[in-house]
């Protein structure tokens, strides 16, 4: 068994607002005027983009630690077709981030 370890220093949240915008949506409105206005996903990703502009460098590592750890599974199918598609065959165990 080996266990990898990769740290990011910096990330481009906002290249990444597509990628996060299914867990910034359950925080916006559904109703309404605002419900109404985001229903183009035009707009509802240009309000994430600026939901992430405010928030905290913390804040926003934290989602996106959420984010990977709620898709572990996609990403150990993915890593493990890559390897395939290289003539490596591997089994991944876990994935999972966590704020240092």
């Amino acid at each position: 068994m080996i266990e990898l370890t990769i740290r990011v220093d910096s990330i481009n949240y906002t290249d990444l607002s597509e990628l996060l915008l299914p867990m910034l949506s359950d925080r916006l409105p559904k109703d309404g005027l605002m419900g109404r206005l985001l229903n183009s996903p035009e707009r509802a990703e240009s309000l994430v983009k600026e939901i992430l502009g405010r928030m905290s460098q913390e804040q926003k590592d934290e989602l996106l630690v959420k984010y990977i750890n709620q898709n572990s599974d996609k990403a150990m199918d993915k890593l493990e077709d890559m390897a395939a598609r290289n003539g490596v065959s591997m089994k991944l165990g876990k994935i999972s981030a966590k704020t240092l």
